[in-house]
Parts: structure tokens; C-alpha cells; sequence
């Protein structure tokens, strides 16, 4: 028999996330009562204005095939999952052994708590972040 109702998954390379972030995204879940939240921080980079390169010619294809706006500001705003935190309905998460399906929210973090360490420069980013702050990150959203 299951004694709780969440999972909650934190990985160990998103170390500038808060415990407000955490608290955030757990209440988002419960309050809105969707299956599953995961944190996110907008892109850097539109994938609208991405390309794939073939290996033969260096001949471009967009990445997203649509009328691109010219103007930066005009492009619709993107979002990727930051890996800082993951929350999902245990029952649900059981039936689709997954933690991202069409039924799984968003909850938006800054980019200053968004670094996810997965080389040697993410580590620098995360060093620097902390030291220029000296630990006082952006307030939880």
C-alpha cells in the first residue's frame, strides 16, 4: 500500500535551486491538480532561428518549418526543462513510468537558478552565479 501521494525528484545537478522552488512547484501541482510539474527556464535561444546542418554539404534545413518573424522580439517565447525539479502524482507516474507526457504543466524558474551542471563550464557558470550573489539568488517566482 502507497503512504504518499507525490514523488518528488531533485536531482543533484540543479544545486541553485531553492527550497521555495521546490515548495512552488509541489503547490502549483497540488493546487492546479495535474498529474505532473516540471520546472523550466525560458531559452536563450528561439529554436525558430535554429537549423539542422547535413553532414555532406553544410546545407541548412530549419529546425521548425513556419514563417519566421525577422524580428527577434516577435518570436513566441520557448522553454526548456531546467532539471531542478520534478513532481508527479504517484498513481500516475506508475501507469506511465514517465515524468513527461502531454498532461505534464510547466512551472517558469529564472535563469539565475536554472544552471544544471553537466560540464565543466555549467560548474563555472553555478560558481560564479553563487559568488557574485554571494548565495542570494533571485527570489522563487
Amino acid at each position: 500500500e502507497q503512504d504518499f501521494d507525490l514523488l518528488v525528484l531533485l536531482q543533484p545537478t540543479s544545486p541553485l535551486r531553492t527550497a521555495e522552488d521546490i515548495d512552488a512547484t509541489v503547490r502549483f501541482c497540488v493546487e492546479t491538480g495535474c498529474p505532473a510539474v516540471i520546472t523550466v527556464c525560458e531559452t536563450a535561444k528561439s529554436p525558430y532561428w535554429m537549423f539542422h546542418v547535413d553532414e555532406d554539404g553544410g546545407h541548412m534545413s530549419p529546425v521548425i518549418e513556419s514563417e519566421r518573424p525577422t524580428r527577434r522580439q516577435e518570436l513566441p517565447r520557448t522553454y526548456a526543462p531546467n532539471g531542478a525539479v520534478y513532481v508527479a502524482d504517484v498513481v500516475w507516474f506508475r501507469k506511465h513510468r514517465k515524468l513527461v507526457t502531454a498532461e505534464t504543466r510547466a512551472w517558469p524558474m529564472p535563469p539565475d537558478r536554472s544552471v544544471d551542471i553537466d560540464g565543466a563550464i555549467d560548474l563555472t557558470v553555478a560558481e560564479t552565479l553563487m559568488k557574485a550573489t554571494g548565495g542570494k539568488l533571485s527570489a522563487a517566482e
